[in-house]
């Protein structure tokens, strides 16, 4: 996983979250888990 994001998305942890996002449909709870885990 950590390759991938190095190569794909030049080592940008949120370049990878926001593309993950654009493709899914995220519910509620499944974006305030996202926030929750950003904010440790």
């Amino acid at each position: 996983m950590d390759e991938m994001i190095k190569k794909n998305f030049e080592n940008l942890l949120p370049a990878f979250i926001a593309a993950f996002a654009k493709r899914q449909d995220l519910s509620d709870a499944e974006i305030e888990e996202i926030r929750r885990i950003i904010k440790k």
